[in-house]
């Protein structure tokens, strides 16, 4: 919680510069999308979830600065809808954590993508008294937190 408040912090910055500019909805959607859920990418991939408050916290900020402060003028399902489908391409800010760990996850699973940290997860996933046991069920493994968090949803 405490790592996500200092984010919240930096994003809630963001918010005041941008709001002082008189943006369409769409310049509004690409800078939450680009400047705001940016400021959680590095820490939401590998922690766990944030509490469902912070949750509400988040998205609370982003249809606030969306919307000037002001009631939403369209219902978040269609706002969440992609732009082809008449909205405005909007996430909400947890399904931005699941499609960072699910990027994770594959990366993990693919062997033709090599990264240190890679090697670093692979050996703490592994299971040191069966070592035939595969990495894909080691990732399924209630006790890991990148993947009981994407099971969750």
């Amino acid at each position: 919680e405490v790592n996500y408040e200092a984010k919240i912090t930096k994003a809630k910055s963001w918010v005041n510069i941008w709001n002082r500019r008189d943006l369409t909805l769409m310049g509004k959607v690409t800078i939450i999308k680009s400047l705001i859920f940016a400021q959680f990418s590095y820490l939401a991939s590998p922690l766990i979830n944030p509490s469902v408050t912070l949750l509400k916290k988040i998205d609370t900020m982003t249809y606030n600065f969306l919307w000037g402060c002001k009631r939403d003028k369209i219902k978040r399902e269609v706002v969440k809808r992609n732009t082809s489908c008449g909205g405005l391409g909007l996430f909400e800010f947890s399904e931005f954590i699941i499609s960072l760990k699910l990027t994770l996850i594959k990366k993990i699973l693919d062997p033709k993508f090599r990264h240190n940290w890679k090697n670093v997860l692979l050996s703490q996933l592994k299971f040191p008294n069966e070592p035939e046991i595969s990495i894909e069920n080691a990732l399924a493994h209630p006790r890991y937190v990148i993947v009981s968090d994407v099971l969750k949803c």
